[in-house]
């Protein structure tokens, strides 16, 4: 399983900014919005990160049975940024035949 922190470390020039919006910016049915920015280097730093989550839960007999959770925050990665209040909660689930 490749280090999330590694990952992270290893693109240090990303940044990041995932925040929510809506009314009044967006109006309609479908107003509310969670928008993703970032640079290039951020875009793959996310890739990668959600690449290592599912190469562990599918590889690692023991992560396999409860899937593999992590929250992050701007305090811990500092390319990340996001509304006041706010993690980053990413989980990563067995597909529903590994997990059995």
């Amino acid at each position: 399983m490749r280090d999330v922190l590694q990952i992270i470390n290893g693109l240090a020039n990303g940044s990041l900014t995932i925040r929510s919006d809506g009314p009044p910016n967006y109006v309609g049915k479908d107003s509310q919005r969670v928008v993703v920015e970032g640079n290039s280097s951020a875009f793959r730093m996310l890739a990668q990160t959600l690449l290592a989550m599912a190469e562990a839960v599918e590889a690692d007999p023991a992560i396999r049975q409860y899937g593999w959770h992590l929250v992050l925050s701007p305090e811990d990665v500092p390319q990340l940024h996001m509304d006041a209040g706010f993690l980053l909660v990413l989980n990563c689930e067995p597909d529903e035949q590994d997990a059995a």
